[in-house]
């Protein structure tokens, strides 16, 4: 993993990409890929630019964000709990 590129190395030694273009240019990158029991590639995919909704002043300081200003997360649609939507059991009986 390279920030925002899944690569691999062949068995003739070159670099080749599997997947590109991942959002992982802000403060945390895509990462640990594994191969699961399923054969498949499973990785790491935090939110990107920032993870508390507002860029802070290590964005400027790791320089991230000189080079990449438009870089910004994309949130999911709010979500509404209603009562009985959710059950859990209680861990403390």
């Amino acid at each position: 993993m390279n920030t925002d590129t899944l690569s691999r190395i062949t068995p003739d030694k070159r670099l080749e990409d599997l997947v590109a273009g991942l959002p992982g240019k802000g403060d945390h990158q895509s990462n640990y890929p594994v191969v699961g029991p399923d054969g498949k590639i499973h990785l790491g995919q935090p939110e990107n630019a920032h993870d508390t909704g507002a860029l802070g002043a290590d964005a400027l300081a790791h320089q991230w964000l000189h080079h990449f200003p438009t870089e910004h997360d994309v949130h999911g649609p709010d979500v509404v709990l209603t009562p009985g939507s959710m059950e859990a059991a209680n861990p403390g009986r």
